[in-house]
């Protein structure tokens, strides 16, 4: 695939799918919190909370080696703007079932693992296309403008706790609905030209599926580096897993309610963006490398003990 030439960063293609993914997760992160409070408002039950969540993350484990060779043969950017035309239909499908009374936590389950898969892929196809639309000089800026959308999305939550207690849940997911519309009108205007797609396709059988995975699997294992960074990643959402119980231990202690878990979670969201703006490099970044993996466990350590 070629790269946009010219010496500036924000040529026509990347600021179009960086305002498309923006636009996109601003409507995400309002839902994604809101989603977690409506089922234990909704079943009063902490495994029924965390449930929703587990089969979210589960397409979210097991699809992008699967989802990587199946790109390889096909549009990265259709797939893009496919997948969030699909999700604005399905939150604007379920803000229906709620303002009709229909909703139950049945569909809830069911949507959650169909919404799962879609992040899942759509993340890959946004991985594999980002760095083909910046040069090489300016790939550090672009990973750094990137890096920093994910937690100007997350300052969203206190919002959408203001609004969930003002509006309910249908409205919440109708903004979400047309935030993936508007992100998908954006990104269909993306005009790259996708070499990979310029070779000989080949049908997708198993077979290339599993040389795929081994030729990864090998690529780690010979880089000392990518280990590294898949081990602290790996280990880093595994503690994530635990912040889930953050939101019913602050509805379940008095003094502290939703509003305090929208601090936590801003919290936890905004830290790995101060480190976007640093010169990392050499002693500095040897110094400091863990401090986004432990300075979130210090805001919860500050939470009261649960009194009931």
């Amino acid at each position: 695939m070629r790269r946009r030439t010219g010496s500036g960063l924000w040529t026509r293609n990347f600021t179009i799918l960086t305002l498309g993914t923006v636009v996109s997760m601003l409507g995400n992160a309002i839902s994604g919190f809101v989603v977690g409070l409506m089922a234990l408002d909704f079943t009063g039950s902490v495994f029924l909370m965390v449930l929703v969540n587990v089969v979210y993350n589960l397409p979210r484990v097991l699809l992008p080696a699967l989802a990587g060779p199946y790109l390889d043969r096909f549009s990265r950017v259709r797939a893009i703007y496919s997948l969030d035309f699909l999700s604005a239909g399905i939150y604007a499908l379920l803000a229906g079932l709620l303002y009709t009374g229909w909703f139950r936590y049945w569909l809830m389950l069911l949507a959650a693992p169909v919404l799962g898969a879609i992040d899942s892929v759509y993340a890959t196809a946004y991985d594999s296309l980002f760095p083909t639309l910046a040069s090489k000089e300016n790939l550090p800026k672009a990973y750094s403008v990137s890096s920093l959308i994910t937690p100007l999305a997350s300052a969203m939550v206190p919002v959408a706790a203001y609004l969930y207690e003002r509006m309910g849940l249908a409205p919440m997911f109708a903004i979400n609905a047309a935030s993936f519309l508007a992100a998908a009108l954006f990104e269909t205007r993306i005009r790259v030209r996708e070499e990979h797609l310029d070779r000989p396709r080949e049908a997708v059988r198993l077979r290339g599926y599993v040389e795929d995975l081994v030729q990864g699997a090998r690529y780690i294992r010979a880089e000392r580096g990518l280990q590294a960074i898949a081990g602290y990643y790996t280990l880093n959402a595994l503690l994530g897993a635990c912040s889930l119980l953050t939101l019913p231990y602050c509805k379940a202690t008095p003094g502290l309610g939703v509003q305090w878990y929208t601090y936590v979670a801003g919290w936890w969201a905004a830290w790995p963006s101060t480190g976007s703006g640093f010169p990392w490099g050499g002693a500095l970044q040897r110094r400091f490398a863990s401090m986004p993996l432990a300075a979130p466990w210090m805001a919860s350590a500050c939470l009261p003990p649960c009194r009931r």
